[in-house]
């Protein structure tokens, strides 16, 4: 029956057919293993490394000390409640999940410049995305599909501070901003159309860039402001000493949610857009307790109420599902802890303690 099959074939197509197609066939197995090995060789440790690409994670991300003067990245696994440090040497700050929660973008300090780094919290892997000398990469913001990530470039000699977009598959930088002051913090709006940053200046406050046309808005933002976030709408809000604001930076208007003789520190929207989550710092009685402001009823909750003597929220970041909120909180004696709080039952649960210091924008969750 082979045999007859055989026949069948070459009677039906002739033999100089068939060695043409053995042929094509051939030159395009070489041209596909020559283009894989171009692929390799241009990777030059510039490219994400492999790791979970299929199934988000869930964990919280901070950098912290345990004494010295190094900043490790550390990841803890909701799911297995394990605590995994990520980096054990230099410095490093502002982790960030991508928007599929796969990949974690964070700034990192080894001798002489903070570089930004790249790294999946299941894989040992982490490249180098700048590698710049004489040049610090810092603050880095995820834009919206993960195609690329926002960062600021402070050139040493020079002083001044740029605000780029890396686009992550050609490696190509985007000039979008040049200030002459240094910037503290930068996030890109979820919808991307807006990137706002922070100055660390004596009386620092909140610029808006327009990403499409790369020019600041005008809007009225009040000096000294410490904190912002971003909700899904492209409304922002700001927290700063005696003053929280609810900024939108379309139409640049501002309300007052809460006002007094106090810090408000540590804003940050629910992922519905519901609500805001803040912590207000009493003068007189040094501690800090949580609120909830609801945008639509304008009703305010207390989430804490001093219970214990941690005192100083260092930074806030909400459960993908809104129901909890992670912290890292500073005690009188200098420790600081990272702990869940329920928002419904509004019960504590401490990670892990034993920190020296996290420092502001180093929670992500």
């Amino acid at each position: 029956m082979v045999r007859i099959c055989n026949q069948s074939i070459e009677g039906f197509l002739p033999m100089k057919f068939l060695k043409s197609i053995t042929s094509y066939l051939t030159i395009a197995f070489i041209i596909a293993i020559i283009t894989m090995f171009i692929n390799c060789s241009e990777d030059n440790g510039n490219n994400p490394p492999d790791g979970n690409t299929v199934d988000s994670l869930n964990g919280i991300l901070f950098c912290a000390k345990q004494g010295g003067l190094d900043v490790y990245l550390y990841y803890y696994d909701m799911d297995n409640q394990e605590l995994n440090q990520l980096t054990n040497s230099g410095r490093t700050g502002n982790p960030a999940w991508s928007y599929n929660r796969t990949r974690i973008a964070y700034e990192y300090y080894e001798t002489s410049q903070y570089d930004i780094c790249l790294r999946y919290p299941d894989s040992s892997n982490s490249i180098n995305l700048t590698q710049s000398e004489d040049r610090d990469e810092q603050n880095p913001s995820w834009c919206p599909g993960d195609s690329a990530l926002a960062y600021v470039i402070r050139n040493h000699s020079s002083g001044t501070n740029c605000i780029v977009f890396h686009h992550l598959s050609s490696h190509r930088t985007d000039t979008i901003f040049v200030s002459s002051q240094a910037i503290s913090h930068l996030a890109v709006s979820p919808m991307g159309n807006y990137l706002c940053y922070l100055t660390s200046s004596l009386f620092p406050s909140v610029h808006l860039i327009n990403t499409h046309n790369h020019l600041e808005e005008n809007i009225d933002l009040y000096s000294g402001i410490n904190w912002f976030s971003w909700n899904h709408t492209g409304t922002m809000v700001t927290a700063a000493m005696d003053t929280f604001l609810l900024v939108t930076p379309i139409y640049g208007m501002s309300n007052i949610l809460d006002q007094g003789y106090s810090i408000f520190d540590y804003c940050e929207f629910t992922p519905n857009d519901s609500a805001v989550v803040y912590s207000k710092e009493d003068f007189s009685s040094n501690y800090a307790d949580l609120y909830m402001f609801y945008i639509f009823s304008g009703d305010r909750l207390t989430i804490t109420e001093n219970a214990d003597s941690l005192y100083k929220y260092r930074a806030l970041a909400f459960s993908p599902d809104g129901t909890r909120l992670a912290f890292a909180q500073k005690d009188n004696s200098g420790n600081t802890s990272i702990g869940v709080i329920s928002l419904q039952s509004r019960e504590k649960s401490y990670l892990a303690t034993g920190f020296s210091s996290v420092n502001t924008h180093d929670m992500d969750w």
